[in-house]
């Protein structure tokens, strides 16, 4: 080894081991073993100057200062992301930089940009004869194949009520969506579209794009496919906001600052519900991962999802492909606000690959289980074939969500969150392989609604209601003699229509919203309670 590189080694292996509190340890480790000419760092401000109340907005939604910006702006190589929710940037810089933005007084901790150690459960051909068609619905639909990962968690049952998620807005984030053509997106409502890996609003692979976009079009065909006879998913009818996260033509999967980048970016959209198919432990550089340290506030992917919980959006994500071992979990999964999905066989027991729970601060995950194996999903030559992986089972919960809120729009995310978890079927023994359970998606709504069935509320025997449920009208009849009063109200009080009558009232409902309403009947002494469903 020469005098000039010996020197060299010596001077760098010094340099941020000391004196530099607002740089993290492991970027210091970095900095110290691995010397290379440009690192990618998050930079966190210690404020935002603002002349905004902040009685008038949340500290988050506030811009990062644009002085500070600007300011870092004339000492890096490239700023890649701004971060509001954060108040940080990631950016592009050399080491010499470091030190020099390290002394400003504004800046709070500098650390590493953390890039996940690709790991991935291979798609498998179709193997299988096709599973035996069931149809359900109004106009009976034909799941196919697609059936088997459905039924398990009463889908059929809640589409054969009218209910697609339609107006719910859902946000999916992924490696891209290389074939929006194939024929389950059809029918497909996109709200926007971006691809925060090559700066542009496409989301399919163009010449000269890093990365592809065959899971995601896998993901997104689970959660949103229409194609009767073939492959069904459980929120057809929701509004889509896709962006590409994934860089797959690297090492990594994914940069944690383009997925805070796109999270920020569908919230502004009104996104309802995040749905992530990914998450990291272990890492491409020289730190020691967050392996025994996912305690739901370390993770800056799992501090930003709480932040969009706080936000009213419920956040879904797979808990990993790493298991069977115990605390195999990945992040953002470990987050208290994040739905954590693990993965079972058609049988419903647990695939090995599920990663398990604890978090390191000893809660319980995953929240729920679905299926996650054998999935029928659309691939990119326009065919369909069979995969697995908690990447699967987590879009078919957020398309069960979806439905949630479309069916009882009142409910917040955290009332869904509970009621998804809640009304599993592990619920009276939860615990770190299971969860909760498997999602019994009728189970959520009848727990959002208070009560059991429609059928179990008709208990007068004197006033009847029929057809039940209705999409355009509905009969009232009373048996007792005389003047009734009647009002139509929601599951909160809210109402929404008032008459006398006596013997028989029509009503029209049609422009009534889906959900689940109560008829009061008041007679001079009997008052009956009864329930219908507006599809």
């Amino acid at each position: 080894m020469s005098k000039y590189l010996l020197f060299i080694l010596i001077f760098f292996s010094g340099f941020f081991s000391f004196g530099q509190k607002n740089v993290s340890e492991n970027l210091q480790k970095i900095l110290k073993y691995n010397l290379k000419e440009e690192y990618k760092i998050w930079i966190f401000f210690n404020d935002k100057q603002k002349d905004i109340s902040e009685n008038i907005y949340n500290f988050t939604d506030i811009p990062v200062t644009q002085e500070y910006i600007n300011k870092i702006k004339s000492q890096v190589i490239e700023i890649k992301q701004v971060s509001n929710w954060l108040n940080a940037v990631s950016v592009i810089s050399g080491r010499q930089q470091i030190e020099i933005i390290a002394k400003y007084n504004f800046v709070k901790k500098i650390d590493i940009v953390r890039k996940l150690e690709k790991t991935e459960i291979s798609p498998y051909k179709n193997i299988f004869p096709p599973q035996a068609v069931q149809t359900f619905g109004i106009d009976s639909i034909d799941y196919g194949q697609s059936y088997t990962q459905l039924v398990s968690l009463q889908v059929p049952e809640i589409h054969k009520l009218g209910f697609s998620a339609k107006g719910v807005k859902i946000a999916v984030m992924d490696s891209g969506f290389d074939n929006l053509d194939h024929e389950v997106f059809q029918n497909l409502n996109i709200l926007a579209t971006y691809d925060f890996v090559n700066k542009h609003e496409r989301v399919s692979t163009s010449d000269g794009d890093l990365g592809t976009g065959t899971h995601g079009n896998a993901v997104l065909s689970t959660i949103a496919g229409f194609k009767k006879g073939s492959l069904i998913g459980p929120a057809y009818g929701a509004t889509y906001i896709l962006s590409k996260t994934e860089n797959t033509a690297s090492e990594t999967t994914v940069e944690e600052d383009n997925w805070v980048a796109a999270a920020e970016w569908a919230a502004g959209l009104g996104a309802e519900i995040f749905s992530t198919s990914l998450g990291y432990i272990w890492f491409e550089d020289d730190t020691t991962g967050y392996y025994g340290k996912l305690d739901g506030n370390t993770s800056v992917m799992t501090i930003a999802s709480d932040i969009a919980a706080s936000k009213g959006i419920l956040v879904i994500n797979g808990i990993g492909n790493s298991g069977p071992f115990e605390s195999s979990l990945l992040a953002p999964a470990d987050g208290d606000s994040v739905l954590a999905v693990g993965a079972t066989k058609i049988s419903g027991k647990l695939e090995m690959f599920s990663s398990k729970g604890p978090t390191a601060d000893g809660r319980i995950k995953p929240d729920v289980v679905a299926q996650g194996s054998d999935i029928y999903v659309a691939i990119i030559d326009n065919g369909y074939e069979y995969t697995q992986g908690t990447s699967f089972s987590c879009p078919l919960v957020a398309g069960c969500a979806g439905l949630l809120m479309e069916m009882v729009p009142t409910a917040t995310s955290s009332e869904i969150f509970d009621a998804l978890k809640y009304t599993a079927d592990n619920a009276d023994n939860p615990n770190n392989e299971y969860g909760w359970g498997m999602v019994k998606t009728y189970q959520a709504y009848k727990y959002l609604i208070g009560a059991l069935s429609v059928n179990e509320t008709q208990k007068s025997t004197n006033v009847k209601i029929y057809p039940n449920p209705s999409y355009d009208f509905l009969i009232v009849r009373n048996n007792i003699f005389g003047e009734s009063r009647l009002t139509i109200t929601d599951i909160f009080g809210k109402e929404f229509f008032k008459a006398n009558f006596k013997t028989k009232i029509k009503i029209n409902i049609s422009d009534f919203n889906k959900g689940v309403y109560f008829i009061n009947v008041f007679t001079k002494n009997e008052k009956s309670v009864l329930k219908f469903i507006k599809i």
